[in-house]
C-alpha cells in the first residue's frame, strides 16, 4: 500500500514537472515580440537569450516571436538556434543604431527576415533566412553594411510583387557578398531601389525570379563576379545611372540583360564583356561610330547594345534569350540587317533613334514585342520576318513618319500598335493576328499609291484582274487600306542593286533572276488541296528586264496575262493567272521513298518563267 502510495506520488511530481516544462514552452512561443533594450536588458527575461557583459547576446534555444534591438554595439548569436514566426511582422527589426552584428541565426515564418532603417556599420553574416513572405533582408536609408556568407532560400509567396531576397531601398555605401540566395522563386535576388555606391560580388543567385534589379536612380554601384542562374531576368536596369558591372555569369537564365531608361544618362553604364551569358559575351557599346558587328569579329554575342552611336552596322548575328534582343538608344543612320532575333522578351527596341534601316532580319518568337520604337522617328522596317511575337509584332510610340514595308507580320495578339502618326505602311502581309492594327485613331498611310497591303482576314473581290481588292480594308475611321492585296508579297533581290517584287496568291516555294540568260524563274505550289487558280503581280525594273515580256507557266502561255498592268518610268507591273497543276500518284516498285518523296513535291509545284522575248512581241490581251 506504502509503495503503490509512492508510486502515485512520483508519478504526480513527474506530471506536474512535466507540466511546467509545457507550460514554459507555451509561454516561449506566445511571446509577441523579445526586446533587447537600450540598457542591455532583454524582455522579457524568460526568452531564450543570455548575456554576461550586455554586448555579446546568445541564443540559449529556439526563440518564436520577433526581436527587436534598441541598442547599438552589440552581437546577437544564434548558436544554430531558430528565430520562428507566426507568418508576419519583423523577424529582427533596428532602427537609428550602428555596430549590430547577427550572424548564426536561422530565421523563418516573417513577413520580412530582417529589418533595418536608418542605420549603419551593421553586419549579417552566417545566417539562413527562409521562408519569409515579403523579403529575406530589407535595408532602408542605411549606410555602410556588410552582408555575407548568408543562404536566403525559399522566401516569397506565391506572386510576384517587385520584392527581392535581399532589398536595399535609398541606401548607399553597403557590400553584399558571398550570399546563396537561392529558390526564391517571386523574388529577385537583389534589388536596388535610389541606392548607390553598393558593392555586390561572389553571390551565387539561382531560381529567383531576377538576379539583381536596378530600379528608380540607383547609380554607380559595382556588380562583378556573381553568379546568376535558373531565373527569369538576369541582370535589371531600370531609369538608373554610372553603374559598372564585370565578370558576372548569366546562365539558363530567360532573359539575360534588360535595360530601360528615359534619358541618355540612364544608358550610360561600365558593362565590358567579361559579363557573359551562356558562356557569350555581352556587347555594351557607348559613344561608337563608323562600326560594324558581324559574325567575324564578334561570333558570338551574349547581350548586344549600342548607345548614342552613329553609322552602325548590326548584321547576320543571333541575338538571343535577354530582355532586349537588341537595343538602339540615342543611336542614328545605322543598320540591322538579316540577324536572327529570337526568344527575348522585347526583340529590337528603338529609342530616340533616328534614321536607322531595319531589314531582312527574322524576328520571330519573342515573349512581348517584335520591334519596339519609342520616340524614334525616320526609320525604314523593311522585309522582316515579325511572327509568334506574343502581344505585337510592331509596337510604334510616339514615333511617326517611319516607313514600314514588305514585312511578314504573322501570329501575334496585335500586328501593329500605333501611337504616332504619319507612317507609311504598304506591300506588308498581315496574317492571322488576333487584330490586325490598334491605331488610336493615328491618321498614318497604308500604300504606296499603287499598292496597299495583304491581309489575311480581307473578304474582298478582284474583279479587274490587277491583284488588288475592289473594296477598302477598314482599320478605323481615320485609317483604311483603299488598295488591299489580295496575295502576299514577295522580294528577291536580283542583283546587288535592283530587287524584284511579286504578290501572289500561291506559295512562292523560290525565285531567282539568271543573268545568263535574262531570266526570272518562279517556283510556286497551291496553298491548300482545293486552290485551282492562282495569280501573280509582279513588278520587274527596267534596268534588269526591258519590255516586251513572255510568259511560261509550265511551258505554256498563262491562263490570262497583262503585261502592260502599269508603269512608272522606272518599273513595269505585269499580271498573270494560271491554274494549278493536279497531283498525280505512281506506286513503283522497289523505289526508295526519299526519291519518291521529293517527285511527289515537285509533282504539286509548277514553274513560272518570266523572260524577256527577243523576237515576237505578245499581243496584250484586256490591257488598261
Amino acid at each position: 500500500m506504502k509503495g503503490n502510495l509512492a508510486l502515485g506520488i512520483v508519478l504526480m511530481l513527474i506530471a506536474m514537472g512535466m507540466s511546467s516544462i509545457v507550460v514554459k514552452i507555451d509561454q516561449v512561443k506566445a511571446f509577441e515580440l523579445i526586446y533587447i533594450r537600450e540598457d542591455g536588458s532583454i524582455e522579457p527575461k524568460e526568452a531564450n537569450i543570455t548575456t554576461a557583459d550586455l554586448i555579446i547576446y546568445n541564443f540559449a534555444g529556439n526563440n518564436y516571436g520577433r526581436i527587436e534591438i534598441e541598442r547599438g554595439n552589440v552581437v546577437l548569436n544564434g548558436l544554430g538556434y531558430s528565430l520562428e514566426g507566426a507568418n508576419s511582422g519583423n523577424g529582427i527589426f533596428f532602427r537609428d543604431i550602428s555596430n549590430v552584428t547577427l550572424k548564426n541565426l536561422t530565421i523563418r515564418n516573417f513577413d520580412i527576415g530582417i529589418n533595418i532603417y536608418n542605420s549603419s556599420q551593421n553586419r549579417i553574416q552566417h545566417n539562413n533566412i527562409t521562408d519569409n513572405n515579403d523579403f529575406g533582408i530589407y535595408i532602408y536609408d542605411s549606410l555602410n553594411n556588410t552582408v555575407s556568407d548568408n543562404k536566403i532560400m525559399n522566401n516569397g509567396g506565391y506572386n510576384y510583387g517587385g520584392y527581392s531576397a535581399i532589398d536595399i531601398s535609398y541606401s548607399h555605401n553597403n557590400t553584399f557578398h558571398r550570399n546563396n540566395i537561392t529558390e526564391n522563386l517571386f523574388l529577385d535576388g537583389v534589388g536596388l531601389w535610389a541606392s548607390s555606391n553598393n558593392s555586390i560580388y561572389d553571390n551565387v543567385m539561382a531560381s529567383n525570379y531576377m538576379g539583381i534589379r536596378y530600379d528608380q536612380s540607383s547609380s554607380h554601384n559595382h556588380v562583378h563576379t556573381n553568379n546568376i542562374s535558373s531565373s527569369l531576368y538576369g541582370i535589371y536596369l531600370i531609369q538608373s545611372t554610372n553603374n559598372t558591372l564585370n565578370h558576372n555569369l548569366l546562365d539558363d537564365v530567360n532573359y539575360g540583360f534588360y535595360v530601360y531608361g528615359e534619358e541618355l544618362s540612364q544608358y550610360l553604364h561600365d558593362i565590358d564583356t567579361s559579363n557573359l551569358v551562356d558562356g557569350k559575351p555581352v556587347y555594351y557599346l557607348i559613344n561608337h561610330n563608323n562600326d560594324s558587328i558581324r559574325p567575324p569579329t564578334h561570333p558570338e554575342i551574349g547581350f548586344l547594345a549600342l548607345i548614342n552611336s552613329t553609322n552602325i552596322t548590326v548584321e547576320r548575328n543571333n541575338l538571343t534569350n535577354n530582355g532586349l534582343g537588341l537595343l538602339f538608344a540615342y543611336t542614328k543612320n545605322s543598320r540591322i540587317a538579316y540577324n536572327n532575333i529570337t526568344h527575348n522578351y522585347d526583340g529590337v527596341k528603338h529609342y530616340r533613334s533616328f534614321n536607322n534601316s531595319i531589314t531582312g532580319n527574322n524576328i520571330v518568337g519573342n515573349e512581348y514585342r517584335g520591334i519596339y520604337l519609342w520616340d524614334s522617328n525616320g526609320t525604314t522596317m523593311s522585309e522582316n520576318s515579325i511572327v509568334d511575337n506574343g502581344e505585337l509584332g510592331i509596337y510604334l510610340s510616339d514615333a511617326s513618319n517611319n516607313i514600314l514595308y514588305g514585312n511578314t507580320i504573322a501570329h501575334s495578339d496585335y500586328a501593329i500598335e500605333l501611337g504616332g502618326h504619319n507612317n507609311s505602311i504598304y506591300l506588308n502581309n498581315f496574317v492571322n493576328n488576333t487584330q490586325q492594327i490598334d491605331s488610336y485613331d493615328f491618321e498614318n498611310f497604308w500604300d504606296n499609291g499603287l499598292e496597299g497591303n495583304y491581309w489575311s482576314d480581307y473578304n474582298g473581290n478582284d474583279t479587274n484582274n490587277d491583284g488588288i481588292g475592289e473594296t477598302p480594308y477598314e482599320i478605323d475611321p481615320n485609317n483604311n487600306d483603299t488598295l488591299p492585296l489580295l496575295g502576299m508579297f514577295y522580294g528577291f533581290n536580283a542583283s546587288l542593286t535592283e530587287q524584284v517584287y511579286v504578290i501572289c496568291n500561291s506559295t512562292v516555294n523560290a525565285a531567282e533572276y539568271s543573268s545568263s540568260t535574262n531570266t526570272i524563274n518562279l517556283l510556286v505550289s497551291n496553298i491548300s488541296e482545293n486552290q485551282t487558280f492562282g495569280f501573280i503581280r509582279i513588278c520587274i525594273p527596267h534596268t534588269l528586264m526591258n519590255e516586251t515580256y513572255h510568259v511560261t507557266v509550265n511551258g505554256t502561255a498563262p491562263h490570262y496575262f497583262n503585261y502592260n498592268l502599269s508603269d512608272n518610268g522606272t518599273h513595269r507591273w505585269i499580271y498573270f493567272t494560271y491554274e494549278h497543276s493536279m497531283l498525280e500518284i505512281a506506286i513503283v516498285p522497289e523505289f526508295s521513298c526519299l526519291v519518291i518523296l521529293p517527285l511527289l513535291l515537285i509533282a504539286t509545284m509548277l514553274g513560272a518563267i518570266v523572260y524577256k522575248k527577243r523576237q515576237e512581241r505578245q499581243p496584250i490581251a484586256n490591257g488598261n
